[in-house]
């Protein structure tokens, strides 16, 4: 019982760090796209 109790915990870790991890990965190469906008209008 609490075995499986510490498992479903584990597994729930495990997928929140997944989504920050993701979440992360989206954030960067949203940034990444604004910084390629901001330098082609810098550039015209």
């Amino acid at each position: 019982m609490f075995g499986a109790a510490c498992a479903k915990n584990e597994n729930n870790k495990m997928g929140n760090v997944a989504t920050v991890v993701l979440n992360m990965r989206n954030l960067s190469v949203r940034l990444l796209n604004l910084l390629n906008v901001y330098c082609r209008i810098t550039q015209l």
